[in-house]
């Protein structure tokens, strides 16, 4: 039985600040609105019920933290078991990236390849072919040796210098902007 200063009115004034909470930690509405409604179930139906011990809100807002912490390891739980079952399938999973991150990648994305188009006219024609064909176009060391007709080490040698030069000079365009 709930104590007598748990009642329908407290829950509706809780709710707001729940969602609340839930929204910012979560980033998702409807995931929010599950955790809040479970949260408030948890609160009338807990086998102790609130003894006014702390502030309602903070033992609401506990009982919600252990919601959302349950809600993402089932997440994370669910994750990993299609990834397993994918690699026992032999194929690759990929799952939707977060909006936010995906908007910040693609900004980096759009400063990044101008700088690496820059950077690569400047590189020897050789090095540049070889860091191309090896890093851009995915080819192993021998198509790349082929191509060119070079050796293998050679191939290696110019990816390896053009990777170092490349990095540097791209770190110092990084840290100009």
């Amino acid at each position: 039985m709930p104590s007598p200063r748990l009642n329908a009115e407290t829950l509706r004034q809780l709710r707001p600040r729940l969602h609340a909470y839930a929204r910012r930690t979560l980033c998702d509405d409807a995931d929010a609105e599950d955790v809040t409604q479970d949260t408030l179930l948890a609160m009338l139906r807990a086998p102790v019920p609130f003894r006014g011990e702390a502030a309602l809100p903070t033992y609401a807002t506990a009982i919600l933290k252990h919601k959302i912490a349950d809600l993402v390891r089932a997440r994370v739980a669910e994750r990993r078991a299609q990834a397993l079952a994918a690699a026992e399938a032999g194929c690759l999973v990929e799952f939707a990236p977060d909006p936010f991150t995906s908007l910040a990648r693609r900004r980096r994305h759009e400063r990044f390849w101008p700088h690496l188009r820059t950077r690569l006219r400047a590189l020897p024609a050789q090095t540049r072919e070889a860091f191309v064909l090896r890093l851009l176009d995915d080819c192993d060391v021998a198509a790349t040796s082929h191509r060119l007709r070079i050796s293998r080490n050679h191939a290696a040698v110019l990816t390896s210098r053009a990777k170092k030069t490349l990095r540097c000079t791209l770190d110092m365009a990084v840290l100009e902007e």
